[in-house]
């Protein structure tokens, strides 16, 4: 099931598409689709060692979480983060040991040592889905910099993930969930390797 949209994701990329009859959304005419969606249903609620469909390959991935709070955060020495009901997007990478499926579990488990700015978020949110790719192409910043400029979405905390690059921040959020055709349309516009989707609510 894909991720519904309920705001124009690219505005100024808003012509030249039609309307895919599987699913009744708009996506760029000649585009093919470029994208796999994988699921996995934790009913039991034990949290599994590893998830068999992320690999140990590097790559960089969107942790997409999900609010129905609002709070006020401390994330170290960073300042203050308001956390808003709606859907909040992470952007990482993995190219250390056990690649993407290490950082994924990590990520998965929401009471870790603080090392990371996620870190101090992750017990407030519910994580819904990841998007990732085992490009070998660092696309970490390049996806950043695409949701910085997304009308849809807006920097609640500039600095947050992004102390160690000229980024203004590696998490963003939106009241609604952003479309994840077009994120997909994004990467293959760049010949990176496909994006995949690996959801977990039920």
């Amino acid at each position: 099931t894909m991720v519904s949209a309920s705001f124009d994701p690219h505005p100024h990329i808003g012509h030249g598409f039609e309307v895919s009859f599987e699913s009744g959304r708009p996506r760029p005419i000649g585009f093919p689709p470029v994208a796999s969606t994988h699921h996995f249903h934790s009913g039991t609620g034990m949290k599994p060692k590893s998830w068999p469909e992320i690999t140990s390959r590097s790559g960089t991935y969107v942790l997409v979480l999900r609010s129905s709070i609002h709070r006020r955060l401390a994330i170290g020495r960073l300042g203050p983060l308001v956390l808003e009901p709606g859907t909040w997007l992470y952007v990482g990478s993995a190219f250390g040991p056990g690649g993407l499926r290490a950082r994924t579990n990590r990520h998965r488990t929401k009471h870790t040592g603080r090392r990371w700015h996620i870190d101090f978020l992750k017990p407030w949110v519910r994580l819904a889905e990841i998007w990732f790719t085992e490009d070998p192409v660092h696309r970490e910043h390049e996806w950043a910099n695409w949701f910085g400029s997304n009308e849809g979405l807006h920097t609640p905390l500039p600095g947050f993930g992004s102390s160690d690059c000229r980024c203004r921040s590696h998490l963003f959020h939106a009241a609604k969930a952003p479309d994840f055709d077009w994120f997909c349309t994004m990467q293959s516009t760049t010949g990176g390797k496909a994006v995949d989707r690996l959801r977990l609510d039920s």
